[in-house]
C-alpha cells in the first residue's frame, strides 16, 4: 500500500513539472494592439483677424475657381493651384511675374493679382508637397510678400517662406545676379539648379522685412525708387474677394472644376502634372 501511494505522488510530481511546458494551466498572453502611428502635430496659424470679423474661410470660395482645397494633417485646409491656371512647373514668387519695389515693400506683381494673386502672394505661406507640388496655407495677416531673402557677393535670392514649423531648404531659393532682381520676369537669368547650393553658401539671410538691404543693391549699381502704385490685398479680405469676383473673365479660371469644399481631398493622393525644382518640406 505504501509503495502504491509513493508511486501516485511521483506521478503527480512529474505532471506538475511538465505542465508549464505543455501549456496546461498557463495563462494565455494577449498581444497588445499595434501602436498607432503618431499624427503630425497641428501647427498654430493666425486664421481669424484680430477683431474676429474675418477668417481663412473667406478665401475658400474665391480661390475655388482657380484650384482645389484639400486637407493637410498638419496645416488644415490648404489650397492647391490648378495646372490649367498656373502651368505644371509653377513656383510661387517665380512663375508669371516680377519684383517691384513699393512704399509697402517688395511685392511680386503678376497678371493674377486682380483675381487670386491678391490673396496667395500677400497672405499665408507656401510649402512644397510631395503629392501636389506647391501648396498654400492660408493666414489672415497681410504682407507685401512672404519670402525669405538672401544676399551677398554678386547675388540676391529669395524663397517662399514656409508655414510655422516648416523649413526652407537651400534648393528652394532662386538666385540671380543682383541687377537682374528688377527683371520683368523673375528668375529669367537665375542660377541653374546645380549651382544653387554653392551660391546659397556664399550669401547670408536678410533680416529686413522689406527685402534686401539698399546698400547691397547700390553696390551692384541698382537704384531702387519705390513706386506709389496701389498694392494688392491690404484691407478687408471679404471686400477684396468681392472685388476680385467682378474681374474674373472667361478663360481665366481652370478648365475643369471639381468640388471646392475644403477637406474634399487629402495630400498623399496623386495629382496630375509636375512641380518646380524647389523644395520646402514642413
Amino acid at each position: 500500500m505504501a509503495a502504491r501511494v509513493q508511486s501516485s505522488w511521483a506521478i503527480v510530481a512529474v505532471l506538475l513539472a511538465v505542465a508549464p511546458q505543455l501549456g496546461c494551466g498557463a495563462r494565455a498572453e494577449v498581444a497588445a494592439p499595434p501602436a498607432e502611428e503618431p499624427r503630425p502635430a497641428r501647427v498654430e496659424r493666425q486664421t481669424v483677424t484680430d477683431n474676429g470679423d474675418e477668417s481663412i474661410t473667406d478665401f475658400y470660395q474665391p480661390l475655388a475657381l482657380f484650384g482645389d482645397w484639400v486637407e493637410d494633417p498638419r496645416y488644415g485646409n490648404v489650397w492647391v493651384p490648378s495646372d490649367d491656371v498656373v502651368g505644371e512647373d509653377f513656383v510661387p514668387y517665380l512663375t508669371g511675374g516680377g519684383w517691384v519695389a513699393t512704399d509697402a515693400g517688395w511685392i511680386f506683381r503678376t497678371p493674377w493679382d486682380e483675381t487670386w494673386g491678391w490673396a496667395v502672394f500677400h497672405y499665408g505661406r507656401w510649402y512644397d508637397n510631395d503629392a501636389y507640388g506647391w501648396v498654400w496655407a492660408p493666414e489672415v495677416v497681410w504682407g507685401p510678400s512672404w519670402v525669405d531673402w538672401r544676399y551677398g557677393g554678386a547675388y540676391v535670392g529669395w524663397a517662399p517662406r514656409a508655414p510655422e514649423g516648416g523649413v526652407v531648404a537651400p534648393d528652394a531659393y532662386t538666385f540671380v545676379e543682383t541687377p537682374h532682381l528688377l527683371d520683368p520676369r523673375a528668375g529669367t537669368d537665375r542660377v541653374p539648379a546645380d549651382g544653387v547650393r554653392a551660391v546659397y553658401d556664399q550669401t547670408k539671410p536678410s533680416h529686413q522685412r522689406s527685402g534686401v538691404p539698399a546698400s547691397h543693391l547700390a553696390a551692384a549699381g541698382v537704384v531702387v525708387q519705390p513706386t506709389h502704385q496701389e498694392v494688392p490685398g491690404p484691407g478687408s479680405i471679404r471686400k477684396q474677394a468681392r472685388l476680385a469676383a467682378t474681374r474674373i473673365l472667361p478663360g481665366t479660371a481652370r478648365k475643369k472644376k471639381t468640388a471646392g469644399t475644403p477637406g474634399a481631398q487629402t495630400p498623399g493622393t496623386s495629382r496630375s502634372g509636375g512641380h518646380g525644382r524647389h523644395s520646402s518640406k514642413p
